[in-house]
């Protein structure tokens, strides 16, 4: 995931993903570190093995990307 990209979910949130930051529409912002995703509020998912899982478990989190 070279430069800058942006999915639209489901949910119709808009992620827009520059490693190491993925910010949402609706203003939350995640950060990935080494293997370790920071979510809002101190929330952390470990073990990401990439800057792509990391957006992956974001989108998830809005519901899956639209096609």
């Amino acid at each position: 995931m070279a430069g800058c990209t942006t999915i639209i979910t489901k949910q119709g949130v808009m992620i827009t993903a520059s490693a190491p930051n993925i910010s949402c529409s609706d203003g939350k912002t995640y950060f990935w570190s080494g293997t370790t995703l920071t979510a809002p509020f101190g929330m952390s998912s470990f073990n990401v093995r990439s800057f792509e899982e990391a957006v992956g478990i974001v989108i998830g989190y809005y519901g899956g990307r639209t096609y």
